[in-house]
């Protein structure tokens, strides 16, 4: 029985883990390869991206549920074949939850001790969620680093090793793709969401 339990342990940190690299990947690959006037996908996954590094306590106007909603249809699209082929474990589920959470504990770690559920804070202080000062780090300039937004460890392991640089060097070498320029040019206008405009680039 403690070899199961331990088992069902192992699986959900195993998958709360994955989850975190899985969207710093996506994170990285957004941050690095696309801009908000990239054709279709810039207005739908690349333009709040952009916003965020501008306006980072934009995120903190929105409610848990809308963000664990709007993050939870787009993980079931990509998930629901890992569902039917590996089939529903703690794995696989924690996986599911912790991707579909992202947003939310992101939020998080932009409130302060005060404005955060206390529940959330507990989970920054035993190093389940990431703390404010951990993901202050990625908002540094240039927004070059510490790409996972849910725990204190997979940020610490990849930029011990120099992993995103060292992968836009793989990538530049083997496809000949190179890094887009790291900050959008924008104005601020009032007529758009959070106040700023992003302009093309000249």
């Amino acid at each position: 029985m403690i070899s199961t339990i331990l088992g069902y342990l192992f699986e959900i940190f195993f998958g709360h883990i994955i989850a975190d690299f899985i969207i710093g990947v996506y994170h990285w690959i957004k941050d690095t390869y696309f801009d908000p006037h990239t054709p279709v996908l810039g207005g739908i996954f690349i333009w709040s991206s952009r916003l965020h590094h501008i306006r980072p306590q934009y995120v903190t106007t929105f409610c848990d549920y809308d963000l664990f909603v709007s993050s939870a249809k787009w993980t079931l699209l990509w998930m629901a074949p890992v569902f039917y082929y590996i089939e529903f474990s703690s794995f696989t589920v924690t996986m599911f939850l912790t991707i579909s959470l992202n947003d939310v504990v992101h939020k998080y770690a932009h409130m302060s001790d005060a404005e955060r559920p206390e529940w959330a804070t507990f989970l920054q202080n035993i190093n389940v969620f990431q703390s404010a000062e951990e993901h202050h780090l990625h908002h540094t300039h240039p927004h070059i680093t510490h790409y996972c937004p849910i725990t204190p460890f997979v940020n610490e392991t990849l930029e011990n090793y120099n992993f995103w640089r060292k992968l836009e060097d793989l990538i530049e070498a083997k496809f000949n793709i190179k890094p887009r320029e790291k900050e959008n040019h924008f104005v601020e206008d009032k007529r758009y969401p959070a106040g700023i405009k992003f302009l093309h680039k000249k």
